[in-house]
């Protein structure tokens, strides 16, 4: 039904809206975006437009799981939706496949080297 499809499609756009107001709301906690982005830029060689970006290949996606990792960590105040945003209009899932792949290699090279970088190790308190 044409009437049903409009007011579902006016709820959703209000429900969407009151998310974005509630997450701008959340007081922010911790390192900026940019500084988290720029830490894992210097530590990791990678320029933040290739982190942001669309291209893909293993060293560059490991770099791009250490960003997640310090967004869900150090910025409680971002929602997995947020960290999709801030890294490049991502979708949500993938941001909780890079955490759990984060979890799985954060032990192993170039991940464990990276991470202990001063550019990153200055992000935590």
């Amino acid at each position: 039904d044409k009437v049903k499809a409009e007011v579902d499609a006016i709820v959703a756009r209000q429900v969407a809206a009151r998310a974005g107001e509630l997450e701008a709301a959340r007081p922010m906690t911790g390192p900026t975006v940019s500084q988290v982005l720029d830490a894992v830029a210097e530590a990791t060689g990678f320029p933040v437009g290739d982190l942001i970006g669309p291209r893909h290949f293993k060293a560059l996606v490991r770099a791009r799981h250490i960003a997640f990792y310090l967004f869900k960590t150090l910025r409680r105040d971002l929602s997995l939706p947020g960290i999709a945003k801030a890294m490049g209009n991502r979708d949500h899932t993938t941001i909780l496949a890079g955490l759990r792949r984060f979890e799985q290699r954060k032990d192993e090279e170039p991940t464990q080297g990276w991470m202990q970088q001063p550019a990153i190790r200055a992000l935590f308190p």
